[in-house]
């Protein structure tokens, strides 16, 4: 069975209307600009992927 423990514990994450979960960061001109995601929010998406 999946353990969905580690999971479940990112609830409060996600309730949390504080966190911002990404940015926008533009970069020097001529450039393209890119998302910066929490680093919070990449370990839930890692941990997704772990479990199945």
């Amino acid at each position: 069975m999946i353990n969905l423990k580690k999971i479940l514990s990112y609830i409060p994450y996600f309730e949390d209307k504080n966190i911002e979960f990404c940015t926008y960061v533009t970069p020097d001109q001529g450039t393209l600009g890119y998302f910066q995601y929490d680093k919070k929010l990449t370990e839930f998406i890692n941990e997704l992927y772990k479990t199945e």
